[in-house]
Order: structure tokens, then sequence, then C-alpha cells
């Protein structure tokens, strides 16, 4: 298993429907592949952790970087890990609350930081997640 957190800015205002097509998509492809993980929006910026078998992983994260809804592609962590954080999650969604946008977006906030923050903010949102798609 291997996670992987990383940021970027949008080239779309925040919270339209271009988050919507981008959260159809990754919940048809993570829940056929097996991916988990949750993702943020502060304003401009987008925050994701996502974990799954490092042969998915490893062919997921280039195809996010040249994703042409957004740019400044910027890989903060990539790790292994034994279990996983996001069990059950084909992909989390959140709007950041100001401050923890503040806190992502400091430039002292470290990527353990930036890992721990997202982690608690999903846990948060445990209660109102979409729930993973089911195969028909």
């Amino acid at each position: 298993m291997k996670f992987v957190i990383y940021n970027s800015l949008s080239l779309h205002p925040a919270f339209e429907t271009v988050d919507m097509e981008i959260l159809r998509e990754a919940f048809k492809f993570n829940a056929t592949h097996g991916i988990t993980g949750f993702l943020y929006r502060c304003h401009q910026h987008y925050y994701q952790y996502f974990e799954g078998t490092a042969d998915i992983v490893d062919d997921l994260l280039p195809r996010i970087a040249k994703d042409k809804r957004h740019t400044d592609f910027q890989v903060l962590q990539v790790d292994d890990i034994s279990s996983r954080r996001f069990t059950g999650w084909s992909m989390g969604y959140s709007r950041a609350a100001s401050e923890l946008q503040s806190a992502l977006l400091s430039p002292s906030s470290s990527a353990e930081d930036v890992r721990e923050r997202l982690t608690l903010e999903a846990q948060k949102q445990r209660a109102t997640h979409i729930p993973p798609q089911k195969k028909m």
C-alpha cells in the first residue's frame, strides 16, 4: 500500500460544476481500482490524499498531474503505509474551513502537518461522506 498527498491550483472558480465532474470521475475510477482518499478545496487550491496499491497509485499520479483543470501540481508526500486511513471511501470531499485553509497554505506547514490536518478534517466529515458506489 502507498499514499500520496499533493496540492495544486484550480483553473476554475471554486465549488462549481468542475469540482463535481472531478468527483464523479474519481468515484468511478477509484471504486474499480481500489483507491480511497479525500479531496479538499481551499479557495483556488486543491489538496488531495489518496491511497491504494503501489502499482495503481504510481499509474494514477501522473494522470492527475496532467489534468487540465489544475496547474502548479506539487507532490507533498509519497510513502508506504501498512493500512488504509480511508477504508470504504472511494473519494471524500470537503471545502476546508478558513482556519484549516490558513494552516494548509502556511509556508511553515510540513507535508506531515498537512497529512495530519487532512486526516483530522476527513474524520469530521465521516458522518456526511458520500459512500462508495457499488458495482452493478
